[in-house]
């Protein structure tokens, strides 16, 4: 840095001055800020060498790199989750830019910034320093936006790619807490903490089944290369076995038998009552629920106990009249349910005239 004569001569001519400046120099990027996302192709950023002004390290203008070997030129990304970059930048004799790739990884931003090699000098304007490239990337969509199941129960749901990736990706769903719930992609498998879907190219919905295993909150996060994660809250009620066919009802002791239906119901945590139906949990293998009639000389039923299995969502036994009078048709909760708080859901009376 400095000031420097150059004197030409030649026999018979005067001589010739000429003054010369040599300024600080450092290198710059050409571009600023840009957007992309996860599934475009890298990103070309230039990077040029420099004149800077003396004092105030201003860009003055654009230069080559002069002879004498290549110089290094390092380039860091500040999140490499977002996006990474190809570094050092070479810089050979004469060059006046080089290129460097960004590879966009997930959504988000990071800064890529510049870092002065040996024997250059740092700009004053830091945005000629540091960008930021901003990444985004599309959505996985679900049919709700939180689940809700019983202890020993479970409910189905889907989700699906906002977008069709560019090609096949694999989706993963994972429970946070195994304790509370599982994940399964049939109704008759036992779930576990993960699952994938594998070799999916299109936005088609993928059904899973959540399963209770006790009490509690936790979540489900769905992931795929190239999209923004899913998270789903989770909550695992109570459950018990509810009759939701016929409720009180009147007969006659010369009528047809009358149809009862029974379904393992999900039950509010504290105050008991019903909220929805699920199907048995297939972890908890087939379960007894014991049925019968209070008054059996009213009334008998004709079986003491439906079995449940997985995937079961409803059963249903006979309720067969005798001789007037009432009788209650009762289910007993089996071991791992909780009676719900309204008793006319598993207790209905039958009256026979």
């Amino acid at each position: 840095v400095g000031t420097a004569t150059i004197t030409i001569s030649a026999p018979g001519f005067t001589n010739a001055t000429v003054t010369v400046a040599a300024d600080p120099s450092g290198f710059v990027f050409q571009s600023g800020n840009f957007s992309t996302t996860t599934f475009s192709g890298n990103s070309s950023v230039y990077v040029q060498p420099v004149i800077l002004s003396p004092g105030v390290l201003t860009v003055l203008q654009g230069a080559a790199i002069g002879p004498g070997g290549a110089v290094l030129v390092p380039i860091a990304s500040s999140s490499t989750s977002v996006g990474t970059i190809a570094t050092p930048v070479t810089f050979n004799p004469g060059d006046t830019s080089d290129l460097v790739l960004f590879n966009p990884s997930s959504s988000g931003s990071t800064t890529l910034s510049i870092s002065t090699p040996a024997g250059f000098t740092t700009p004053s304007q830091s945005a000629t320093q540091s960008i930021t490239a901003t990444v985004t990337a599309p959505n996985i969509n679900t049919q709700v936006g939180s689940l809700t199941t019983g202890t020993n129960l479970q409910v189905t749901s889907y989700v699906y790619l906002g977008v069709t990736p560019p090609a096949a990706v694999t989706v993963t769903l994972t429970v946070g807490n195994p304790a509370i719930a599982t994940v399964a992609n049939s109704n008759t498998t036992v779930g576990t903490t993960t699952i994938n879907f594998g070799a999916i190219s299109s936005s088609t919905a993928l059904s899973y089944f959540l399963q209770g295993q006790s009490p509690g909150s936790t979540t489900l996060t769905v992931s795929a290369p190239g999209y923004n994660i899913l998270v789903i809250p989770i909550t695992v009620d109570p459950s018990g076995f509810v009759i939701t066919s016929p409720g009180n009802f009147s007969t006659t002791a010369a009528a047809a038998n009358t149809t009862v239906t029974v379904q393992p119901a999900i039950l509010s945590s504290g105050v008991l009552t019903v909220l929805g139906y699920g199907q048995l949990n297939p972890g908890i293998g087939t379960v007894a629920v014991p049925v019968g009639s209070t008054s059996p000389q009213i009334g008998t039923v004709s079986t003491s106990a439906v079995n449940f299995t997985a995937g079961v969502g409803s059963l249903n036994f006979a309720f067969h009249p005798i001789a007037g009078g009432t009788t209650n048709i009762v289910v007993t909760q089996p071991a791992g349910f909780t009676p719900p708080s309204q008793p006319n859901t598993y207790n209905i009376v039958a009256t026979v005239n």
